[in-house]
């Protein structure tokens, strides 16, 4: 049995649940390395039995999934739905202890049933009406497997990270006056996409969001791509988001139109510092609030800390953002062995001429960290090795 699904066992026989079911797309990924194309697959996780899959008829690929899955998985169409109740029957449970992520209260049918994420509420209702059944939310504890990630999504995520730095690559080669933020944008997607799909890959989402001069100033509370015009000498902030077959990589880069003034270069150095100071300090058992206090302190040094106004980073992988664990000086979390986080330190006002802001991803190893994402970085573009700005 694949290892999440064995480490959700060993949880569930402490926390005597029988059936954990997963529903959302970031939970079967996570679970079976399957992102599900409509959106209605779910499955059962039992404590001591093997899980089953269900997986909708005109789901593509059917056959492709099976094969990718460990043959102790059983996979039927969501048209049988008869498989808990017979298995209550079978184990003669009187009483039968359901955790999963619940659904909002009073939940109604979307309008679009075919395009919702996790279980149809039609079936959800059948699961309520099991007889003896105890309904618990478990969110938190389906959450906080994501902390770690397996070893198949490891590699996925470096596969990914492979894949999109050419994304990196052209968002460098659109900086010049007379294009648009969003004509940015949309090369930066139509590339990552090509890349994606020549690479044997069966789905990508893509959202790179370019804010230029005026609009990077907005760049640290949120993004967002208009139809701006890029001008000489502005910074210009890339955030990127890709997912690929389920897996997720979140990037930043900063970078400027022409030739980068005294002032811009300086300011990005000290960003640059400050994420750095922080990843040299990466190992397990380091907290997490130390690690935004070194951010932090290396900002303060130069007076710049005022313009740092969010937390230092986040999980990723199975999500855009992982809820499980965050960066910031409130954190009683540790680095452990196979956390997969972001390190993304920023200064964002009118006396830095815009926003900067630096976030590459790193998995955390036994013995510090493994840079993931790609070496492309400072205000042009240049290629450097980790090492030397710093890395492992």
């Amino acid at each position: 049995m694949d290892e999440k699904i064995k480490q959700m066992q060993q949880v569930m026989t402490q926390t005597k649940i029988d059936v954990l079911i997963l529903h959302y797309p970031e939970e079967l990924v996570m679970a079976f390395d399957y992102f599900p194309f409509w959106g209605r697959s779910f499955a059962f996780v039992f404590r001591n039995q093997a899980p089953i899959l269900f997986i909708p008829e005109n789901e593509p690929d059917i056959s492709l999934i099976q094969g990718n899955l460990n043959e102790q998985v059983k996979v039927i169409s969501v048209d049988d739905f008869e498989t808990l109740a017979t298995y209550k029957r079978r184990q003669k449970l009187e009483v039968l202890t359901i955790g999963t992520s619940l659904l909002p209260k009073n939940a109604s049918l979307p309008a679009n049933g075919a395009e919702q994420g996790g279980m149809p509420y039609e079936w959800w209702q059948q699961l309520l009406d099991l007889p003896n059944v105890t309904v618990r939310d478990e969110s938190p504890l389906i959450q906080s497997f994501s902390k770690h990630k397996s070893k198949t999504a490891i590699e996925k995520i470096r596969s990914a990270h492979k894949i999109a730095e050419v994304g990196l690559q052209t968002f460098y080669e659109m900086l010049h006056s007379n294009v648009t933020e969003y004509e940015v944008a949309l090369a930066i997607e139509t590339r990552i996409k090509q890349q994606a799909m020549a690479s044997g890959c069966r789905f990508v989402l893509c959202y790179p969001q370019i804010q230029a001069g005026r609009n990077s100033l907005e760049s640290g509370t949120f993004n967002r791509t208009t139809t701006k015009m890029l001008e000489t000498s502005e910074l210009v902030l890339l955030e990127l988001a890709v997912c690929i077959d389920g897996y997720w990589l979140d990037l930043t880069r900063t970078g400027v139109v022409g030739t980068a003034n005294h002032q811009q270069l300086w300011h990005y150095q000290q960003v640059e510092k400050a994420q750095l100071a922080a990843i040299r300090a990466m190992k397990p058992g380091v907290a997490f609030s130390h690690l935004q206090a070194i951010a932090k302190e290396a900002l303060q040094s130069e007076n710049l800390a005022v313009f740092f106004t969010h937390g230092l980073g986040h999980s990723v992988g199975y999500q855009y953002h992982d809820p499980a664990l965050a960066i910031n000086e409130f954190s009683q979390q540790v680095l452990e062995p196979g956390m997969i986080l972001t390190i993304e330190p920023g200064i964002y006002g009118a006396e830095i001429e815009g926003g900067i802001r630096i976030e590459d991803n790193l998995l955390v190893t036994e013995s510090g960290v493994e840079w993931l994402s790609s070496s492309i970085t400072g205000l042009t573009g240049e290629r450097r090795t980790h090492l030397e700005f710093g890395g492992k």
